[in-house]
């Protein structure tokens, strides 16, 4: 009961067969036999989350970090997990140092750019529209070619009366998009201000 190799064989097997909740307890076992392994500790982690268990997931991919601070594949699972519950600042983080890291990690690149993306709606939805145009900017670089995500942008550029950047961004929406109603509704209303003024 207390090998490590069978125990953690015996998780990850599960794990791959879709039992997060079977898997928990035997990666359990594991790190309770080897303590100082980062990758047991994270593979735990994985397991809590994919079982819906977010609060504990997190303490255990920060726990392999503490063992192992070079951990990237922990850092990665930590900053998606940050993002899964709505953390933007310390997923962004997390999935940042990732991509300095490994820069070509199209993982990291997507969930990079879809946590920047919420992050700035619900900077736009609390009024920080500023704070939401930052964050779409940075989003962007991840997910140029999305509309709905220059469509938001547009909108909050509008909102803080910089027509002429919102129009460009509303244009490159409907390029994107040609049957996005929003984009064509805000791009109708930011030319109709441009012209009268």
């Amino acid at each position: 009961p207390d090998n490590f190799t069978a125990n953690f064989n015996l998780g990850d097997l599960l794990l791959t067969q879709g039992n997060a909740a079977g898997a928990v307890p035997y990666f359990e076992a594991a790190c309770k036999a080897e303590p100082r392994s980062a990758l047991a500790v994270s593979e735990l982690g994985v397991a809590l989350a994919s079982a819906s268990r977010m609060a504990e997931a997190k303490l255990q991919f920060k726990h392999a970090l503490e063992l192992d601070p070079k951990f990237t594949d922990a850092r990665y699972d930590l900053g998606t997990a940050e993002a899964a519950t709505g953390n933007w600042e310390p997923a962004v983080t997390n999935l940042s140092a990732v991509l300095s890291e490994r820069p070509n990690d199209a993982k990291a690149q997507e969930h990079l750019g879809e946590a920047l993306f919420a992050w700035g709606d619900d900077l736009a939805s609390a009024g920080d529209h500023a704070g939401a145009i930052a964050r779409y900017r940075e989003a962007i670089k991840y997910r140029a070619d999305d509309a709905v995500l220059r469509n938001n942008l547009g909108i909050e550029l509008a909102r803080l009366g910089r027509f002429t950047e919102a129009q460009a961004e509303l244009e490159n929406a409907v390029r994107i998009d040609p049957h996005l109603q929003s984009a064509q509704a805000a791009l109708a209303a930011v030319r109709t201000h441009l012209n009268s003024h």
